[in-house]
């Protein structure tokens, strides 16, 4: 995931008063009432910084192959206009904020699933150059999810965000939203308001649920405000084949005109030493 940058003098962002003083509508806000003790995903823990790389690290990927981008080349700081976002048969239109090194378009090629990666952000100029060596320079690259003209930007099928944890992790100070990193969840939601993909996945740290529960509560009743059915659940990487003990929260949100309950992945039974 990628730091919130902050101008030496700019004002603290605002923060939904909801947000502050009730859990909202999907329920109460004590610690561990957001949902089961189990879950995970590759991304939002990573070094300081907050780029998600997932628990496939960072991969160099030689070209973009077949699956990677198909659009007209819109340079490193995004464009003010896209003109090219209309919806292939059979093509997953593909859009993150918070990137790392795109633990999910990795993912995607793996399963073999065509897409085209409309756009990606993060803050750190090492990272974008990972993303452009990786999948070429055909979408849009944003270097602050908090500072663009989100009506201007390409729609999507499926929008996923591992926003930034430090506020929310055990390892942390615990100042949720009350730091300027953890309102950058603020600026996400406007994107899904705006172009309201299919599908929308969130990512973050265990301490999410347990210690910041009305953030939770209130990115599910803000999806369910623009109509998406939501669920979210803690995951666990060991337990969907991936030889790392690594909790992530996921906050799942599916247009209720698509699905009337998110699915999850049923676990997977270990792999034996013996077989690796």
């Amino acid at each position: 995931m990628g730091l919130l940058r902050r101008p030496a003098a700019s004002p603290r962002p605002s923060v939904p008063a909801r947000i502050m003083s009730s859990p909202g509508a999907a329920g109460p806000a004590q610690a561990g009432a957001a949902g089961p003790a189990r879950v995970s995903s590759p991304g939002a823990a990573g070094p300081a910084r907050m780029s998600s790389a997932g628990a496939a690290g960072p991969v160099r990927v030689s070209s973009p192959g077949a699956a990677g981008p198909a659009r007209s080349t819109l340079g490193a700081a995004g464009a003010a206009h896209v003109s090219t976002t209309t919806k292939q048969a059979g093509i997953l239109r593909v859009g993150t904020d918070c990137s790392g090194w795109e633990a999910i378009l990795l993912a995607l090629r793996s399963m073999g699933v065509p897409f085209q990666n409309q756009f990606s952000s993060d803050v750190d100029p090492g990272v974008r150059e990972v993303l452009r060596h990786n999948y070429g320079d055909k979408f849009v690259l944003y270097e602050d999810a908090t500072d663009r003209n989100i009506k201007n930007m390409p729609k999507v099928d499926l929008y996923h965000a591992g926003f930034p944890c430090q506020p929310f992790s055990l390892a942390g100070l615990g100042r949720g939203v009350e730091d300027p990193r953890g309102t950058v969840i603020f600026h996400l939601l406007k994107y899904v308001k705006v172009h309201r993909p299919t599908l929308v996945v969130f990512e973050n740290v265990r301490g999410l649920v347990t210690k910041h529960a009305e953030v939770v509560n209130y990115i599910k009743a803000e999806l369910r405000k623009y109509e998406y059915t939501v669920d979210h659940k803690v995951l666990n990487a060991k337990d969907f084949g991936v030889p790392h003990n690594r909790e992530r929260v996921f906050i799942v949100g599916i247009l209720s005109r698509a699905c009337t309950k998110v699915p999850w992945p049923k676990r997977l039974d270990p792999v034996p030493l013996a077989k690796i």
